[in-house]
């Protein structure tokens, strides 16, 4: 080695400085000693390393590497790859790559600059569809004494077909592999578009809880599909929209669960439902909502069939085509079962008449409307009807009362 690169390398303090080290394959050649301007020392093609305590802490690759009169920075050029490493040396973000880096290794900092893209990697996952949330940023900062990284400029999260615009600063904490959304976004999927004020990501549970003016929309997906129920193919025309003050999604080996908490309001086509609380078990497609439920309809033809459609009984066709206010404590849909089971302080008010009851299922593939435990059913002229079990089928457009089975009815006196 020549004493010009012996000189450079002593006068930029790597004899003292331990903590980091140029881990290459380098001859003489691919030094560059400047004197016209700030550069002290160019490599190209080559790696540089930092380590804290002995153990690897971050490593970028670029085609061009220098450093200044400061022993303390170095910046490379047209970085094409580099990884960030948690304490315990395991990756905690690789393929980083970006136009510039300066890396400050008495500050602990890496900053990387215009068109930054890295990946962040679950530690547990072994799915390698899984395993990674890609991003992309103008600036990124990283922070190796507190592990905190920091994305600024068009910023976007994504894993698989979902991705996340964040409006403002993406905070990371790297070490607990969490990102703090606290600025607002807009998240897009094939399905779904989902915009809130705040979103934390928990990135190796699984778990993303999002809050503050909540909106979600599922855009319409119509099929042909024959084999799938034809309610259901009618559904998938109609987009759908939710709002909610607060979203908890958690997608394990064990749960795939959607929570809804604080004024949920669900919308279709001209249904409405509202409750406090709603819980989606996509393992089971199995939806509930909870406390002070209302689910408003213009008519109950969502579960009718076509053939079931056209009726002989004028009195039940005249109460599936009318607009109809349930309101319950806990409401549970079952998609496969093709079950609506409300519970809890039933009300079914319609303009003719109103049902309490315990208990109301609206079973779709049995094409029945079941009312259980204390039914009252009274009309618009006062008159009552009380019973245990109260059944409406709508293929025989039979209506049939049983257990304690009571009438009230009103005799008008006949005018002398």
């Amino acid at each position: 080695m020549s004493k010009w690169v012996r000189w450079a390398l002593y006068s930029l303090g790597f004899g003292g400085f331990a903590a980091l080290v140029f881990w290459a394959s380098l001859d003489e050649d691919s030094f560059i000693i400047r004197k016209n301007n700030n550069r002290l020392v160019e490599i190209k093609g080559s790696s540089l390393s930092g380590f804290e305590g002995g153990v690897l802490s971050w490593r970028i690759k670029a085609n061009y590497l220098w450093a200044g009169r400061s022993k303390y920075l170095f910046q490379a050029d047209e970085v094409h790859t580099g990884e960030l490493y948690n304490k315990d040396g395991t990756v905690a973000v690789d393929h980083i790559s970006a136009r510039r880096i300066r890396v400050n290794t008495k500050a602990k900092t890496v900053s990387a600059y215009k068109n930054v893209t890295a990946r962040f990697i679950k530690k547990e996952e072994t799915d390698e569809s899984k395993k990674h949330v890609e991003i992309s940023a103008q600036e990124l900062r990283y922070f190796g004494s507190s592990n905190h990284m920091y994305l600024n400029g068009e910023v976007t999260l994504k894993q698989g077909d979902t991705e996340i615009y964040p409006r403002n600063i993406v905070e990371i904490d790297t070490k607990q592999n969490i990102a703090y959304v606290l600025s607002g976004f807009m998240m897009k999927s094939k399905e779904l578009r989902v915009s809130a004020n705040q979103l934390v990501m928990s990135i190796d549970e699984n778990k993303t809880t999002i809050q503050g003016g909540v909106i979600i929309q599922r855009v319409a997906s119509p099929t042909t599909n024959e084999a799938i129920d034809e309610r259901e193919r009618k559904l998938r025309k109609e987009n759908a929209m939710l709002t909610c003050e607060m979203m908890e999604y958690e997608n394990g080996k064990e749960t795939d669960q959607v929570l809804l908490k604080q004024h949920v309001v669900i919308r279709q086509g001209d249904k409405t439902i509202t409750g406090e609380s709603a819980l989606y078990d996509r393992k089971n497609n199995i939806y509930t909502v909870e406390n002070n439920v209302h689910l408003l309809t213009k008519q109950l033809d969502w579960i009718l069939t076509k053939e079931q459609a056209n009726f002989k009984n004028k009195e039940v066709e005249k109460s599936m085509k009318m607009p109809v206010n349930i309101q319950c404590q806990k409401l549970v849909f079952n998609t496969e079962t093709k079950l609506v089971d409300c519970s809890g302080d039933v009300i079914l008010i319609q303009e003719d008449k109103t049902i309490k009851a315990k208990r109301m299922i609206f079973d779709d593939k049995a094409g029945k409307i079941l009312a259980k435990g204390r039914v009252e059913v009274e009309k618009k002229t006062k008159e009552k009807f009380y019973c245990e079990t109260l059944t409406i089928d709508i293929k025989t457009e039979n209506i049939d009362a049983h257990d304690s089975v009571m009438s009230e009815f009103l005799i008008k006196k006949k005018k002398k």
